[in-house]
């Protein structure tokens, strides 16, 4: 198994949506020359973050002895730890019954990460201290208390009509909350928000978005969903605050072997602990 962990630009997050079809086109060359002929991604059970893997079959190994050093088959794996750790894995091996396949998805669902306190802009002495994220335009702030928060970053700011994106990430129970704050004037709604992000996950090739309902928080508008996961849950909570000139954007998410209702309901729970006021 070969792992590359690539970092992506403050200004370009990669969002969980966008896994499928990165993924997609990195195994475009091998689909045509495979048995399968067809792209087939299945969801990952994380310990952060979220991730996918699709399986290749070498049509001119078929029915050959095993040959050292080349494989018969092929998973290619595309995680995003979170918006700007891009995990790139290829496991080759010649049966998919043995020990060796699993443990390489072991190991990929394992795997997360704490950032440096050094070059956090929001590290705490306490851990479970309130976290603060804000941007010089706006006149509101989002005051996060969530415990067991195990890293915190913040990139960009509104000024010349930029995004100021934010993210945190529990590992027990998993939950990934990110946000982004934006000019009030690019929110239209967020039936009109779900149908474009629901669009591109189609075009992406992600699995049909399952129970999606729409509802209020306080003073969030949200939209919930479930994404197919074998042998678990992958739970999503859509929050949007627009006023004053502001729209704050809320993307949580968890990924456990609850059931849909459980985990929505502690998505639920992390959003009421977030409080917006005025600075």
């Amino acid at each position: 198994m070969q792992i590359s962990l690539i970092e992506t630009a403050p200004e370009k997050p990669v969002l969980a949506g966008q896994l499928v079809d990165l993924l997609r086109k990195s195994t475009a060359s091998i689909t045509d020359t495979s048995v399968e002929k067809r792209f087939q991604p299945r969801g990952m059970l994380m310990a952060q973050g979220h991730g996918y893997w699709v399986q290749f079959t070498d049509a001119s190994l078929v029915g050959k002895p095993p040959i050292p050093g080349d494989y018969k088959l092929m998973r290619n794996a595309m995680i995003a730890l979170d918006g700007h750790a891009l995990v790139i894995a290829t496991m080759q091996f010649d049966n998919p019954a043995a020990d060796e396949p699993a443990a390489m998805l072991g190991i990929l669902s394992s795997m997360h990460f704490r950032r440096d306190s050094a070059a956090d802009q929001n590290a705490s002495a306490d851990p479970d201290a309130p976290i603060e994220f804000t941007v010089p335009d706006s006149r509101w702030r989002l005051v996060l208390a969530l415990e067991g928060l195990e890293r915190r970053s913040f990139h960009g700011d509104v000024k010349s009509g930029g995004s100021g994106y934010f993210i945190v990430t529990r590992i027990n129970p998993n939950l990934n909350l990110s946000g982004w704050f934006e000019p009030a004037s690019r929110y239209d709604g967020i039936r009109k928000l779900w149908q474009r992000d629901s669009e591109a996950m189609n075009k992406g090739g992600a699995p049909k978005p399952q129970n999606v309902t729409f509802g209020k928080e306080g003073d969030w508008e949200t939209v919930s969903y479930a994404l197919p996961l074998p042998g678990g849950t992958h739970c999503h909570l859509r929050a949007q605050f627009s006023s004053d000139g502001t729209w704050i954007d809320l993307h949580l998410s968890s990924v456990s072997q609850r059931t849909f209702d459980d985990a929505l309901a502690d998505l639920h729970a992390a959003l009421r602990s977030i409080a917006v006021s005025v600075k």
